[in-house]
């Protein structure tokens, strides 16, 4: 009878102290209001816009789209497949991805050194949907910049058009 008194004894503890915690940090919230005072019609507060910032969001937005229109069959996706030691010195398969753009119309593409780091393939997606492997032609890892190219036969992918800053 003594273990069970104490059993009960204990839980009654914990319950009690959890209160106490719970109270204390405000997790028990008891309202301090009555549901006749909350109005059951939401209120919007209409934002001004002002004519001129109407125009300015949407000539804004008309560059954005032109930009992306622009640019896009240029861009591409890149998928690169690794493998890395695992906890217990097992080869584990690593795969990341990124992004890098159409340099040349001879397939070179830039991306970022960290997209392409510690990869044994890379895979790149255009625009339209084709995939192809791609091969590293160049890295630094002090610029975090690197190129690889790949090899279209067919409608290649148009390079994006560099100005100077």
């Amino acid at each position: 009878m003594d273990k069970e008194y104490g059993r009960h004894l204990g839980l009654i503890l914990v319950v009690l102290i959890l209160m106490t915690i719970a109270l204390g940090c405000g997790l028990i919230v008891t309202p301090s209001f009555s549901v006749d005072e909350v109005s059951a019609e939401p209120v919007s507060t209409p934002i001004p816009v002002l004519q001129d910032e109407a125009a300015a969001l949407t000539d804004l937005e008309s560059q954005v789209i032109a930009v992306y229109e622009a640019v896009s069959p240029s861009v591409v996706n890149i998928t690169s497949h690794g493998y890395a030691l695992g906890m217990f010195g097992q080869r584990v398969l690593q795969e990341g991805t990124g992004s890098g753009f159409v340099y040349d119309w001879d397939g070179h593409i830039v991306t970022n050194y960290h997209v392409i780091e510690g990869a044994e393939e890379l895979l790149v997606t255009l625009a339209d949907g084709r995939v192809y492997s791609a091969e590293i032609i160049g890295a630094d890892a002090a610029n975090d910049l690197a190129v690889m190219r790949i090899q279209v036969d067919e409608n290649p992918p148009p390079p994006l058009t560099l100005t100077d800053s």
